[in-house]
């Protein structure tokens, strides 16, 4: 299977001639000469490295770097430097990156260093991402998980509903790892990154000469997923063109690449998903009955985080041990009112919000635990944390209150609510209990 390499330089010899020597080791390569455009790039499509330099005309590359790490890009990340003292070099290795190489470079040495990056670096994800489970005990989780656990086995296709963020590649990934496919291919396809132009060619793969710019041949999603299971992420938006192809494909069950007359068997499992309600689109006209009927056998609805609170304390735990392992950086513990505003706050990003705002969390670490004051003010001004600060008349807001020691704001919080523990821990987003210990702990006599 071809792999994606992203390529960042901005020297335009140096650029054509790497990415030629990529391309005829056997890379499809996409050659970008600036940061912004890199940056947009790695979130409509998923790359199997990175070469970045580190000289880029609008945005230094060890900021493209950073961007990238909390973007979440799971790639090793290569990078050029014309610095021979290797300062910013090992600057980029503490931050994230995989290995570097000095410019002017050989070429034998350059592949060397990504054929191994790429083979030890799907190495460790392979593993994440066989290890990541979804995770929480909620009536709603446990629910999701029943109904994976009963469709697993079965070859019937399943459609995911679900808010951006709520975890509908996990499920694809958990039904198809679950089931007897487990050890066969598992290929994914976000149909909403890909223009229309060559979303047909991703699906079903072309011969060479198909249009242009196809000087090769090239295998499609299906044929790579053959006996296993495909994921098509976003299935809403596949044109009515293309959904009637993939609507043949399904009762066929056979392919047949661009420009070609040779049809394809294929024995496969489809798994898809959607943020969008397809009966508005098919009352719309801009999705086929017919096809939505096909790939719903089994329905399958993921809940937002906002359903689920009860979950975000053992998600919380999961992801700092994730990334924590994956960063190489110490775990953090969060402290109880953090805990609590995290699960007051609405979570429009859902579970991949959540995921993020951990990650950042773990990348700078300014102590061994995460406090209130530590949050986003994005989370701490939000309407129901907000609307918490402005109980029992406080003058000052909830965020401000964090600026003060903990001593003096137990103290002040406790003589606004005259001593009433209870709507002080509310509060302070803490419980009673902790509230109580934290009295003792901090030696806080006659508070009232």
């Amino acid at each position: 299977m071809q792999q994606n390499i992203l390529l960042v330089e901005d020297d335009r010899i140096v650029r054509d001639s790497t990415a030629e020597l990529l391309t005829h080791a056997g890379y499809r390569v996409s050659a970008v000469d600036d940061g912004p455009i890199a940056l947009e790039l790695s979130r409509k499509m998923q790359f199997s490295g990175i070469i970045l330099d580190l000289t880029l005309p609008t945005m230094h590359g060890l900021e493209v770097l950073e961007r990238l790490q909390k973007n979440l890009i799971y790639a090793p990340i290569i990078i050029l430097t014309a610095d021979s003292n290797h300062r910013n070099a090992i600057r980029a290795i503490k931050s994230g990156a995989t290995d570097y190489i000095t410019k002017p470079f050989d070429a034998d040495e350059l592949l060397d260093i990504l054929n191994k990056s790429i083979s030890r670096y799907n190495g460790v994800i392979d593993e994440v991402f066989k290890s990541e489970r979804i995770i929480g005990d909620s009536p709603a989780i446990r629910k999701t998980l029943d109904l994976i656990r009963k469709s697993a086995d079965s070859d019937a296709n399943v459609l995911i509903y679900g808010e951006t963020g709520t975890g509908k590649d996990l499920a694809a990934r958990t039904i198809h790892l679950q089931g007897r496919r487990k050890d066969k291919p598992f290929v994914k396809i976000d149909c909403a990154t890909l223009p229309e132009e060559i979303i047909e060619s991703e699906l079903f793969g072309h011969n060479k000469g198909a249009f242009t710019g196809a000087v090769d041949s090239y295998t499609g999603r299906f044929t790579r997923a053959n006996t296993g299971t495909i994921f098509l992420d976003e299935i809403s938006n596949l044109s009515l063109r293309t959904q009637a192809k993939l609507l043949n494909i399904i009762q066929d069950r056979e392919i047949t690449p661009l420009r070609s007359t040779a049809k394809i068997k294929i024995d496969i499992r489809i798994i898809s998903a959607t943020n969008r309600k397809l009966e508005n689109e098919i009352k719309d006209g801009r999705f086929r009955k017919d096809l939505f009927y096909r790939l719903g056998v089994i329905p399958l609805n993921m809940a937002p985080l906002r359903e689920h609170r009860d979950d975000i304390d053992p998600l919380c735990g999961y992801f700092i041990g994730k990334f924590a392992a994956l960063e190489h950086k110490p775990a953090r513990e969060i402290e109880p009112a953090a805990l609590e505003i995290l699960a007051k706050y609405d979570w429009p990003g859902n579970v991949r919000e959540l995921s993020n705002l951990i990650n950042q969390m773990l990348v700078i670490p300014d102590s061994t635990v995460i406090r209130v004051e530590d949050l986003p003010a994005n989370i701490l001004e939000s309407r129901n944390v907000a609307a918490d600060s402005a109980q029992v008349g406080l003058p000052f807001g909830l965020r401000d209150s964090t600026r003060l020691s903990e001593f003096d704001r137990i103290k002040q919080i406790l003589n606004k609510t005259n001593g009433n523990k209870t709507k002080a821990a509310k509060l302070l987003g803490i419980s009673r209990v902790t509230l109580h210990k934290k009295i003792q702990q901090n030696h806080i006599r006659n508070p009232f």
